[in-house]
């Protein structure tokens, strides 16, 4: 069933944010007329954990997502709009744990069983993958938050191409960002919720949920103390030449979750008209070309059957959750060093 047509006034509510920018741009593409985003920032939103120096995308998950993933690369690499901001350079997905391993394992051949293994390689051993990754030659290969480096220009030379280097315990690293010469550095934990009492519109009581603590908003605050001996960690064993190197630009990237990691993207039960595009998961910024695509699809009533009950209305599966490894988020209230009055 259609939701809007041509000649609708669509209103996009947080527009300056990855998903509210592609729906806009799908929606003008598909000749509708009057679009407004309406965001507190201007776009791209202060507020948006994708506006950002760099960020990875690419073709690396079976299944819906992966069939996402799939048409959003092609268009990183052909579109007008996006193709001048991609570039190939691999990712590796690094561990050393059995269980990790399983998992990897399983989306890999599930990969292969949907014909799309050409673009996968199972790889094991130092030697393999410093073959890969030539930066690792020295290394120790056994919200979320960043922070930077800053290089010189043969250091960035030296790095520039790398691959996007991943392990779910320590963190991952990208190549530096070319023009500003700063290296962005993650390390990888289940993240902190920021639990508040609020009373979300259409609910006569308080609730209590977790809210971002802008960095736009909040801007001396930066990261925990133990995030920040975590991103050191990282350096030490993977860039060991640069762990005397000040860090800098430290912040917390609010992302939103749902416990199974998928989208909730469908007309709101209650008030009709009303579509509900959320649930970022941390995976959606490499979609960027094509997730507005999947918000039209529902708009226009063309969004297949299977993709619908996937990102269905489904509050049966709780609040405050993460479908993240690793172990149950804290809170920031119970660590510190992050916050700067």
């Amino acid at each position: 069933m259609k939701l809007a047509t041509k000649d609708s006034k669509i209103l996009i509510v947080g527009g300056g944010g990855t998903i509210g920018s592609s729906t806009a741009l799908h929606l003008a593409r598909r000749g509708y007329k009057d679009v407004r985003l309406l965001d507190i920032f201007q776009n791209p939103s202060l507020n948006s954990a994708g506006n950002d120096n760099n960020k990875m995308a690419g073709d690396d998950n079976p299944g819906i997502l992966g069939q996402i993933n799939g048409e959003a690369w092609r268009m990183w690499m052909t579109d007008p709009i996006f193709k001048d901001h991609a570039h190939n350079v691999g990712r590796l997905d690094l561990t050393s744990k059995p269980e990790r391993e399983a998992r990897l394992r399983s989306r890999y051949y599930k990969m292969v069983e949907e014909g799309r293994g050409d673009g996968v390689d199972w790889i094991e051993g130092q030697e393999q993958i410093v073959a890969r990754a030539p930066h690792l030659a020295h290394a120790d290969v056994s919200a979320w938050v960043y922070a930077h480096l800053r290089l010189t220009p043969e250091e960035a030379k030296a790095l520039k191409g790398i691959a996007t280097t991943y392990n779910h315990e320590l963190g991952f690293i990208m190549e530096p960002e070319e023009s500003s010469l700063e290296l962005k550095i993650v390390n990888e934990f289940s993240g902190y919720t920021h639990l508040q009492p609020c009373r979300p519109f259409g609910i006569d009581n308080d609730v209590h949920l977790s809210v971002p603590r802008s960095n736009a908003d909040n801007p001396t605050d930066t990261i925990s103390t133990e995030c920040l001996d975590a991103i050191k960690k990282l350096i030490k064993l993977w860039l060991p030449h640069l762990v005397d190197r000040p860090l800098f630009k430290m912040a917390m990237c609010w992302c939103t979750d749902t416990v199974d990691m998928n989208w909730l993207l469908c007309e709101h039960p209650k008030y009709k008209g009303l579509v509900v595009a959320t649930g970022d998961s941390g995976q959606t910024f490499k979609t960027f070309p094509v997730v507005g695509k999947q918000v039209v699809d529902l708009i226009e009533g063309l969004l297949p059957e299977d993709r619908m009950h996937l990102w269905r209305w489904r509050p049966d599966s709780g609040d405050n959750g993460t479908g993240r490894e690793g172990q149950e988020a804290k809170d920031l209230k119970d660590v510190d060093g992050w916050k700067h009055n």
